[in-house]
Protein backbone atom coordinates (compact mmCIF):
# COMPACT_ATOMS: atom_id res chain seq x y z
CA UNK A 1 0.00 0.00 0.00
CA UNK A 2 1.24 3.37 -1.12
CA UNK A 3 -0.15 6.44 0.15
CA UNK A 4 0.09 8.15 -3.58
CA UNK A 5 -1.43 5.32 -5.47
CA UNK A 6 -4.30 4.71 -2.42
CA UNK A 7 -7.92 3.54 -4.02
CA UNK A 8 -10.20 5.19 -2.06
CA UNK A 9 -13.78 4.55 -1.95
CA UNK A 10 -16.11 7.21 -0.24
CA UNK A 11 -19.47 6.02 1.38
CA UNK A 12 -21.93 8.98 1.30
CA UNK A 13 -24.96 8.04 3.93
CA UNK A 14 -27.22 10.71 3.40
CA UNK A 15 -30.61 11.03 1.06
CA UNK A 16 -29.00 14.82 -0.25
CA UNK A 17 -26.07 13.12 -2.03
CA UNK A 18 -23.95 15.81 -3.63
CA UNK A 19 -26.01 18.17 -1.73
CA UNK A 20 -25.01 17.10 1.70
CA UNK A 21 -22.74 18.54 4.10
CA UNK A 22 -20.44 15.15 4.39
CA UNK A 23 -20.28 15.21 0.91
CA UNK A 24 -18.57 18.22 0.72
CA UNK A 25 -16.45 18.30 3.52
CA UNK A 26 -15.03 14.65 2.06
CA UNK A 27 -14.43 15.96 -1.18
CA UNK A 28 -12.51 19.34 0.38
CA UNK A 29 -10.75 16.63 2.26
CA UNK A 30 -9.74 14.56 -0.64
CA UNK A 31 -8.49 17.47 -2.25
CA UNK A 32 -5.38 17.56 0.17
CA UNK A 33 -2.25 17.34 -2.07
CA UNK A 34 -1.23 13.64 -0.28
CA UNK A 35 -4.00 12.74 -2.72
CA UNK A 36 -3.68 13.72 -5.89
CA UNK A 37 -2.57 10.43 -6.74
CA UNK A 38 -5.07 8.31 -5.22
CA UNK A 39 -7.93 6.21 -6.97
CA UNK A 40 -11.16 8.13 -6.28
CA UNK A 41 -14.74 6.69 -5.99
CA UNK A 42 -17.73 7.40 -4.17
CA UNK A 43 -21.19 6.42 -4.07
CA UNK A 44 -24.12 8.36 -2.75
CA UNK A 45 -27.09 6.44 -1.12
CA UNK A 46 -29.65 8.25 -3.13
CA UNK A 47 -28.45 7.18 -6.24
CA UNK A 48 -28.00 3.13 -5.80
CA UNK A 49 -30.38 0.11 -5.35
CA UNK A 50 -29.68 -1.27 -1.62
CA UNK A 51 -32.61 -3.59 -0.72
CA UNK A 52 -33.58 -4.13 3.05
CA UNK A 53 -32.06 -7.15 4.32
CA UNK A 54 -35.20 -9.85 4.46
CA UNK A 55 -33.60 -11.48 7.59
CA UNK A 56 -33.02 -14.76 5.95
CA UNK A 57 -29.43 -15.36 7.24
CA UNK A 58 -28.03 -16.88 4.13
CA UNK A 59 -25.43 -14.36 3.95
CA UNK A 60 -24.44 -16.19 7.34
CA UNK A 61 -24.86 -19.51 6.78
CA UNK A 62 -23.84 -19.27 2.84
CA UNK A 63 -21.68 -16.02 2.26
CA UNK A 64 -24.32 -15.24 -0.43
CA UNK A 65 -27.00 -12.92 -0.48
CA UNK A 66 -30.18 -13.48 -2.25
CA UNK A 67 -30.73 -10.17 -3.14
CA UNK A 68 -27.18 -8.84 -4.59
CA UNK A 69 -28.04 -9.73 -7.97
CA UNK A 70 -31.37 -8.16 -7.46
CA UNK A 71 -30.29 -4.86 -6.95
CA UNK A 72 -26.77 -2.91 -6.46
CA UNK A 73 -25.51 -3.96 -3.18
CA UNK A 74 -23.08 -7.01 -5.23
CA UNK A 75 -21.42 -4.00 -6.55
CA UNK A 76 -20.89 -1.97 -3.21
CA UNK A 77 -19.39 -5.06 -2.10
CA UNK A 78 -16.67 -5.36 -4.61
CA UNK A 79 -15.81 -1.80 -4.49
CA UNK A 80 -15.31 -2.03 -0.66
CA UNK A 81 -13.47 -5.00 -1.01
CA UNK A 82 -11.02 -3.38 -3.94
CA UNK A 83 -10.49 -0.15 -1.55
CA UNK A 84 -7.36 0.88 0.14
CA UNK A 85 -8.78 3.51 2.35
CA UNK A 86 -13.08 3.51 2.74
CA UNK A 87 -14.91 6.68 4.06
CA UNK A 88 -18.26 6.46 5.08
CA UNK A 89 -20.70 8.95 6.32
CA UNK A 90 -24.11 9.86 7.50
CA UNK A 91 -25.52 12.72 8.84
CA UNK A 92 -27.33 12.48 12.12
CA UNK A 93 -30.86 10.64 12.09
CA UNK A 94 -32.67 10.94 15.90
CA UNK A 95 -29.49 10.36 17.11
CA UNK A 96 -27.97 7.56 15.13
CA UNK A 97 -26.72 6.49 11.39
CA UNK A 98 -29.25 7.43 8.51
CA UNK A 99 -31.90 4.42 7.66
CA UNK A 100 -30.30 4.26 3.70
CA UNK A 101 -26.57 3.73 5.79
CA UNK A 102 -27.79 1.20 8.50
CA UNK A 103 -29.29 -0.60 5.45
CA UNK A 104 -26.38 -1.01 3.31
CA UNK A 105 -24.51 -1.84 6.96
CA UNK A 106 -26.86 -4.64 7.32
CA UNK A 107 -26.08 -5.63 4.01
CA UNK A 108 -22.48 -6.59 4.73
CA UNK A 109 -23.46 -7.65 8.53
CA UNK A 110 -22.19 -10.93 7.99
CA UNK A 111 -18.55 -9.81 7.14
CA UNK A 112 -17.78 -8.94 11.09
CA UNK A 113 -18.25 -12.44 11.66
CA UNK A 114 -15.01 -13.34 9.21
CA UNK A 115 -13.15 -9.86 9.28
CA UNK A 116 -13.46 -9.53 5.79
CA UNK A 117 -11.98 -5.56 4.98
CA UNK A 118 -9.22 -6.67 7.59
CA UNK A 119 -6.20 -4.41 6.58
CA UNK A 120 -7.59 -1.64 5.51
CA UNK A 121 -8.09 1.82 6.28
CA UNK A 122 -11.11 3.26 7.18
CA UNK A 123 -12.70 7.34 7.91
CA UNK A 124 -15.88 8.11 9.46
CA UNK A 125 -17.86 10.89 8.97
CA UNK A 126 -21.07 12.14 10.55
CA UNK A 127 -22.74 16.09 10.28
CA UNK A 128 -25.71 17.64 12.61
CA UNK A 129 -27.21 20.80 12.60
CA UNK A 130 -27.65 20.23 16.97
CA UNK A 131 -26.12 17.41 18.53
CA UNK A 132 -25.36 13.55 18.27
CA UNK A 133 -22.20 13.24 16.35
CA UNK A 134 -20.59 11.46 18.93
CA UNK A 135 -23.02 8.25 18.78
CA UNK A 136 -23.38 8.33 14.98
CA UNK A 137 -19.23 8.27 15.10
CA UNK A 138 -19.24 5.49 17.78
CA UNK A 139 -21.78 3.50 15.55
CA UNK A 140 -19.58 3.48 12.54
CA UNK A 141 -16.39 3.30 13.87
CA UNK A 142 -17.66 -0.07 15.83
CA UNK A 143 -18.98 -1.12 12.46
CA UNK A 144 -16.09 -0.35 10.35
CA UNK A 145 -13.86 -2.31 13.50
CA UNK A 146 -15.67 -5.13 13.61
CA UNK A 147 -15.20 -5.67 9.55
CA UNK A 148 -11.66 -5.87 10.36
CA UNK A 149 -11.11 -2.30 9.41
CA UNK A 150 -8.26 0.09 10.96
CA UNK A 151 -9.59 3.18 11.92
CA UNK A 152 -7.67 6.23 11.11
CA UNK A 153 -10.01 9.02 11.78
CA UNK A 154 -12.90 11.18 12.42
CA UNK A 155 -14.39 13.20 10.93
CA UNK A 156 -17.27 15.30 12.40
CA UNK A 157 -19.51 18.29 10.90
CA UNK A 158 -21.63 20.68 12.38
CA UNK A 159 -23.07 24.28 12.29
CA UNK A 160 -20.18 26.19 13.70
CA UNK A 161 -17.31 24.67 12.87
CA UNK A 162 -14.46 27.26 11.08
CA UNK A 163 -12.41 25.94 7.81
CA UNK A 164 -9.27 26.23 10.61
CA UNK A 165 -10.97 23.25 12.64
CA UNK A 166 -11.62 21.19 9.94
CA UNK A 167 -8.15 21.64 8.08
CA UNK A 168 -6.50 20.67 11.37
CA UNK A 169 -8.68 17.49 11.38
CA UNK A 170 -7.80 16.77 7.50
CA UNK A 171 -3.96 17.32 8.55
CA UNK A 172 -4.39 14.67 11.37
CA UNK A 173 -6.05 12.34 9.72
CA UNK A 174 -3.74 12.29 7.11
CA UNK A 175 -1.15 11.90 9.46
CA UNK A 176 -2.56 9.00 10.98
CA UNK A 177 -2.82 7.61 7.61
CA UNK A 178 0.31 7.97 6.01
CA UNK A 179 2.22 6.66 9.77
CA UNK A 180 -0.27 3.32 9.46
CA UNK A 181 1.31 2.97 6.17
CA UNK A 182 4.73 3.53 6.39
CA UNK A 183 4.47 1.19 10.23
CA UNK A 184 1.66 -0.81 10.30
CA UNK A 185 2.47 -2.28 13.84
CA UNK A 186 1.43 1.18 15.35
CA UNK A 187 -2.37 -0.13 13.60
CA UNK A 188 -3.29 -1.49 17.28
CA UNK A 189 -6.63 -3.34 17.26
CA UNK A 190 -9.09 -2.50 19.58
CA UNK A 191 -10.53 -4.51 22.49
CA UNK A 192 -13.71 -5.03 20.98
CA UNK A 193 -12.04 -6.71 18.19
CA UNK A 194 -9.55 -8.59 19.82
CA UNK A 195 -13.20 -10.06 22.26
CA UNK A 196 -15.07 -10.05 18.88
CA UNK A 197 -12.35 -12.79 17.97
CA UNK A 198 -12.22 -14.87 20.98
CA UNK A 199 -15.69 -15.59 20.74
CA UNK A 200 -16.04 -16.29 16.95
CA UNK A 201 -13.18 -18.59 17.52
CA UNK A 202 -14.41 -20.33 20.18
CA UNK A 203 -17.46 -20.58 18.01
CA UNK A 204 -16.78 -21.85 15.68
CA UNK A 205 -13.59 -24.02 16.01
CA UNK A 206 -16.70 -26.27 17.17
CA UNK A 207 -18.57 -25.71 13.97
CA UNK A 208 -18.80 -27.99 10.25
CA UNK A 209 -20.45 -27.19 7.27
CA UNK A 210 -21.15 -23.83 7.95
CA UNK A 211 -19.96 -20.69 5.85
CA UNK A 212 -18.23 -18.80 8.43
CA UNK A 213 -16.40 -21.62 10.18
CA UNK A 214 -15.01 -22.97 6.25
CA UNK A 215 -13.73 -19.20 5.32
CA UNK A 216 -11.89 -18.57 9.35
CA UNK A 217 -10.17 -22.70 8.28
CA UNK A 218 -9.86 -21.96 4.73
CA UNK A 219 -7.65 -18.30 5.61
CA UNK A 220 -6.18 -19.66 8.39
CA UNK A 221 -7.93 -17.88 10.89
CA UNK A 222 -7.78 -20.59 13.77
CA UNK A 223 -4.09 -20.69 13.64
CA UNK A 224 -3.67 -16.96 15.74
CA UNK A 225 -4.22 -16.53 19.22
CA UNK A 226 -5.89 -12.79 18.96
CA UNK A 227 -7.19 -10.48 16.54
CA UNK A 228 -3.93 -8.40 16.60
CA UNK A 229 -1.56 -11.54 15.37
CA UNK A 230 -4.09 -12.03 12.65
CA UNK A 231 -4.27 -8.44 11.56
CA UNK A 232 -1.08 -7.88 11.82
CA UNK A 233 0.12 -11.07 9.52
CA UNK A 234 -2.63 -9.62 7.18
CA UNK A 235 -2.04 -5.86 6.85
CA UNK A 236 -1.33 -4.03 3.37
CA UNK A 237 -2.02 -7.96 2.10
CA UNK A 238 -5.31 -9.49 0.15
CA UNK A 239 -6.85 -12.56 2.15
CA UNK A 240 -8.58 -14.73 -0.34
CA UNK A 241 -11.90 -15.01 -0.90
Amino acid sequence: MNIEKLKIFVVVGSMRGEKSVEFKTIMNFLQCKEFDNAIIDYLSVDKVNVENCLGCCKCFNTGICPLDKKDDMGKIKQKLIDADLIIISSPVYLHHVSGATKTLLDRISYWAHIFRLIGKRAVVCSSTEVSGNEYVISYLKKAMTSFGCYVVGELTCYAMQTKDELNENFNKIIYCLIESIEDPTICRPTTFQNELFYTLKAAYLSESNNYEADYWKENDMFKYYSFEEFSYSKLGNNIKV
